[in-house]
């Protein structure tokens, strides 16, 4: 795979656990508050995948748990052997993806290749393709057994209660909804103030129990 950056150590990624972070190159939304600009493109210096195993392998007693984001990992065409060598290694594995590769993500959830997605909203919405990708990520998600979540990004002035409402009831009850302060390097988003948020989270609650708040 064209992996553009290896985090060793990160207790935030995936809740509970000390997980590593293999982060691949390539976006098809290229929102900065998904991923690194750095990472958008395809091309550029890559992380051999030999020193991600090695290291892997020699703390299999401190990590918790593998997460492979990016960039879009179902849009690496690799991916699945790139899954298949982790799995001797006995880690939980967790797919951070923009959502925008519905059959891919289906014939892997199939294969049991991981064990927890993450689906990342970005503060502007989707395009009406997107969102068809989009609702399509959802309906697998809701008929898989593999445990899911939905990140929406928000900032002040892009999201509305109806979009939240809308988008918790979509998920299935199952699922969990975390609504996330954006944030970019460039900083672009003005952040939204923890009672806008809260107006939110009671939107989302009406539709779905699990719903969280994050980095307000």
């Amino acid at each position: 795979m064209r992996i553009g950056r290896f985090v060793r150590t990160s207790l935030s990624v995936w809740k509970g656990r000390n997980s590593c972070i293999i982060e691949v190159r390539g976006s098809l939304l290229r929102s900065p508050e998904l991923c690194d600009p750095v990472l958008f493109e395809p091309d550029g210096a890559c992380v051999e995948e030999s020193e991600i195993f090695d290291y892997i392998s020699s703390h299999t007693d401190s990590l918790d748990g593998i997460t492979v984001a990016g960039g879009e990992p179902f849009a690496q065409t690799d991916l699945y052997p790139f899954l298949k060598r982790l799995k001797p290694l006995k880690k939980p594995v967790h797919v951070r993806t923009e959502g925008m590769f519905p059959d891919v993500l289906d014939d892997l959830a199939g294969a049991c290749m991981f064990d927890f997605v993450t689906v990342c909203v970005p503060c502007r919405g989707h395009t009406p393709e997107e969102e068809e990708r989009f609702g399509h990520t959802l309906e697998v998600l809701r008929n898989s057994d593999t445990e899911y979540e939905v990140d929406i990004h928000v900032c002040e002035g892009c999201a509305s209660k109806d979009l939240i409402g809308g988008i918790a009831k979509r998920i299935g009850p199952s699922g969990k909804l975390a609504i996330v302060s954006a944030k970019d390097a460039s900083g672009q988003y003005k952040p939204l103030k923890k009672k806008e948020a809260l107006a939110l989270y009671e939107s989302a609650r009406k539709y779905l129990k699990k719903v969280e708040l994050k980095g307000f």
